[in-house]
């Protein structure tokens, strides 16, 4: 498979969704807990050597098969309890996500990683809610204005030009033609007036900080109200519904969750 610019999808850089295509903008990463019967399975395959062993000992000792011992009554309701917040984690991670594509961010979630017992939630935000939210939280973007910055004509900045000017070889070359004094004049974000903006490059329009906060403020407002609760990220992460957070440019410990 190819992205849109001729490249292969799996030589793409950063972190994106299976796809290859639509890119990550945040992560949630949750705790997969199994229920308790599968846990108690799990751990007594995993003694099953030592307990063959051990009543293989304990036959050759006594002509009588040794009684099994009772389940504790402390330790299943111990287990139940577990199960039961468990489950009311996972039910409120469906209805938040449920609340999250309504906005209509994407999600897709990841729970193969070298992490056992860990997920990722993956988000991802298309163009239209950027836009929306960018005019929401009236975010300044650059327009197709521009204007020159004009250099000061006092003593410390021709004091300045002249240290350059002796650096200059120590200096990486730089191209000569990039006007270094053009800056675009910037404007609150209005989806009526995107003609006024610098849409050239739609991909690189929203930086990665600013994708990484727009999907933050929709994750702090969306509501889940399951078991009497409503509440944002914020306190879904206190309650341990989600354990962490990572936004688009500190996702190292996801990535490194996802390599193989």
């Amino acid at each position: 498979m190819y992205a849109d610019d001729g490249s292969p999808l799996s030589s793409r850089l950063g972190p994106y969704f299976s796809d290859g295509r639509r890119r990550v903008d945040y992560v949630l990463a949750y705790q997969i807990q199994k229920p308790a019967s599968i846990r108690r399975q799990s751990s007594r395959f995993g003694d099953n050597n030592f307990i063959r062993r051990l009543r293989r000992s304990l036959s050759m000792r006594s002509s009588r098969a040794p009684l099994q011992p009772k389940e504790d009554p402390e330790i299943a309701a111990q287990d139940q309890r577990t199960d039961y917040h468990e489950d009311d984690k996972r039910f409120r991670r469906e209805e938040f996500e449920e609340n999250l594509l309504e906005t209509g961010l994407e999600l897709e979630k990841d729970e193969a990683t070298k992490i056992s017992g860990i997920g990722f939630l993956k988000i991802h935000a298309p163009w239209n809610v950027l836009c929306r939210e960018a005019e929401f939280m009236k975010l300044k973007m650059p327009t197709k204005k521009v204007y020159e910055v004009k250099q000061s004509s006092n003593l410390v900045e021709k004091v300045r030009l002249f240290i350059h000017k002796v650096t200059a070889p120590l200096h990486p070359k730089v191209d000569a033609n990039r006007p270094q004094s053009i800056k675009s004049l910037s404007h609150p974000f209005s989806r009526e007036k995107q003609h006024l903006f610098d849409l050239s490059d739609r991909d690189k329009f929203f930086d990665s900080k600013t994708r990484s906060s727009i999907v933050y403020e929709v994750l702090k407002r969306t509501r889940c109200t399951r078991a009497k609760y409503s509440m944002g990220i914020t306190s879904l992460l206190a309650n341990a519904v989600y354990t962490s957070d990572y936004p688009l440019h500190d996702v190292s410990f996801y990535l490194t969750a996802i390599s193989a």
